[in-house]
């Protein structure tokens, strides 16, 4: 279990900075500046069968995508604050289930 931000500082080996350890896309982050994730052998695309990723809302898109996409897994967004990006991710992956 790890954070998308430590799954890429792991993948890249880059070090993260507090802002981006700790920063989403709602707050401040430009959405635009996607983080380029290359091939890495020693996490291999295969590592996982499924990939969970809570606030969804927070990641699917933009900056942390790249980072989702690199496995070779299902993917599962949660997210108790649905907008219409992650309708997207939820219609082409999932159901929806309200209360």
């Amino acid at each position: 279990m790890a954070t998308i931000q430590r799954v890429y500082s792991v993948l890249t080996g880059k070090e993260l900075n507090e802002y981006d350890e700790e920063g989403s896309l709602f707050e401040g982050t430009d959405a635009s500046s996607e983080r380029l994730v290359a091939y890495n052998p020693a996490i291999p695309i295969e590592s996982f069968d499924l990939v969970i990723t809570d606030e969804c809302h927070r990641s699917i898109y933009g900056t942390w995508r790249q980072v989702l996409e690199y496995f070779d897994a299902f993917t599962v967004g949660l997210t108790a604050t649905p907008s219409l990006h992650t309708l997207g991710f939820s219609a082409r992956t999932s159901s929806r289930n309200t209360l």
